[in-house]
């Protein structure tokens, strides 16, 4: 059985002076830097350890003279090497770069350390390696992430009273410290920014809220004499919650593509590269810049989208990864009465497409996903403002979600509510069915404010095809085929044998 040891027991208060021992980190750096030094150093309380005497008998057997086997060590230094840069991975230890920055002067070149890897454990010793060779004249650059840069020169020799531990911890704790206070400076300084913003943005509020007094034709006067304040305008503006359109600064536009006949191309192998490359976004000028939305070919030369997408322009841009380019089509008809919200796009000759054809029906409980460029996520596409600054070769990804179908609102015309999430910009993109079939075109959505629940709403694919019919276009609609079918169709097919 293990003895244990007794731990003695204080029978009265205890006062006495004891003597902390140094701390072996700064012992071991002292004795290299002082084996490096110009002329001799002096270590005054060191700490006498197991590791602190292999420090000093490795550097004896290097060449370096250390006098004295009693405390404290007395080192004349002297020597040097070519250096340069080394590239290590420390993610093991941060002795490997405290050992190669603490011989690094004394190096023709100088040594410049990359670390390589996973982090580096123990960052606050390699801190401390870097401030006690700045003490002996050694000029360090560690502006740079994982990357610290030694100077050759001179390192002034030492007359150190080896710092306790406690100390050691203390100053450890500084440099967090001054660390922290640097991050809390930095967010004052961003905070005070913003309110400075946000009180130049109240201004000229006040101010548009005073116009709005005035009689109309003074206001389109003044307006234009009241420019709003810098970066008050975002890159995109979203509209409002059901179902407008994003809005662009018309002073950023893609550059289009000549449209050419295509030959048929063969039909995607998948539901995904269908929808990919039927699916387009649509970019509509408008007098306040340029509307941003979601669409999807009928036919080679057709598209769809919601009216409120393209508004009044009579012009559209169209792109997606399959189009070879941005195309710029004709805003043929639209439809805003009755409910109705259509907009019909023409290209000047057939692109190279598969179009989407449309399904006999939809049900309540039926699985569904949701196509198109919703701001959410285009506007943090890099892509997207590359293409908005004439780069026709960046394409946005379309942005694909799934969901079920909660209702079909028998109404004029009728809605179909699902789950599948969309927001401004996936305005009129596909609603479709697990076979890639057009069951809607998602046209708004609804919030609850004391829920937060979303509805979904797209109009369904019966009120869409009826539209196309009375405009004269065509398109495709897949066969009707019976639920017992469709069920067949979803099962796994049994093993044979």
């Amino acid at each position: 059985m293990t003895q244990h040891w007794p731990a003695p027991i204080a029978e009265r208060a205890v006062r006495a002076t004891v003597p902390v021992p140094g701390s072996k980190s700064i012992t071991n750096r002292a004795l290299v830097l002082a084996a490096l030094a110009d002329g001799a150093s002096t270590l005054r309380a060191p700490l006498r350890s197991r590791d602190t005497e292999l420090m000093a008998a490795a550097l004896r057997s290097l060449g370096a003279d250390v006098r004295g086997n009693a405390l404290p060590f007395r080192m004349l230094g002297a020597g040097k090497l070519p250096g340069g840069h080394v590239t290590i991975d420390a993610s093991a230890s941060s002795q490997f770069v405290s050992g190669l920055l603490l011989s690094a002067a004394r190096f023709e070149h100088g040594v410049t350390v990359q670390h390589q890897g996973p982090p580096v454990p123990s960052l606050p010793h390699i801190d401390m390696t870097v401030a006690m060779l700045r003490d002996c004249g050694v000029e360090v650059d560690d502006t740079r992430p994982d990357s610290w840069q030694v100077h050759p020169g001179p390192i002034r020799p030492l007359d150190l009273r080896v710092v306790l531990v406690l100390a050691l911890l203390g100053w450890l704790f500084w440099k967090q410290w001054q660390a922290a206070e640097a991050e809390k400076q930095a967010q004052e300084a961003a905070l005070n920014a913003q309110l400075a913003k946000n009180a130049e943005m109240d201004a000229y509020l006040a101010q548009l809220r005073a116009l709005l007094k005035e009689e109309p034709c003074i206001i389109k006067e003044k307006l234009a004499q009241l420019p709003p304040p810098p970066d008050a305008v975002p890159g995109v503006v979203p509209g409002g919650r059901s179902g407008e359109p994003l809005q662009i600064p018309s002073d950023v536009a893609p550059q289009s593509t000549p449209v050419t006949p295509q030959k048929a191309p063969a039909r995607p192998g998948s539901m995904a590269r269908l929808l990919e490359q039927g699916t387009v976004l649509v970019l509509a000028r408008q007098p306040q810049g340029l509307s941003m939305g979601s669409g999807f070919f009928i036919s080679r030369r057709h598209v769809l989208s919601n009216a409120h997408v393209v508004g009044n322009a009579g012009q559209a841009f169209l792109i997606n990864k399959a189009t070879g380019g941005v195309l710029q089509a004709t805003v043929r008809h639209r439809s805003a009465d009755g409910g109705r919200d259509f907009a019909l796009l023409e290209l000047s000759a057939d692109a190279a497409i598969t179009p989407l054809e449309f399904a006999p029906g939809v049900e309540r409980t039926q699985r569904v996903s949701a196509w198109g460029f919703p701001g959410a996520v285009t506007n943090d596409d890099p892509k997207f403002m590359a293409l908005l600054q004439g780069n026709d070769s960046a394409v946005p990804e379309v942005v694909y979600t799934e969901g079920v179908v909660s209702v079909i609102l028998e109404r004029t015309p009728p809605l179909v509510v699902h789950t599948a999430t969309v927001s401004q910009g996936n305005s009129g993109g596909p609603l479709v069915n697990e076979q890639g079939q057009v069951v809607g075109i998602n046209t708004f959505i609804k919030l609850d404010d004391a829920s937060y629940r979303q509805s979904s709403i797209a109009i369904v694919g019966s009120s869409i095809t009826a539209y196309l019919r009375e405009i004269g276009i065509g398109f495709s609609q897949a066969a009707a085929t019976s639920a017992a079918a469709q069920t067949q169709a979803k099962r796994p097919m049994a093993r044979k044998g």
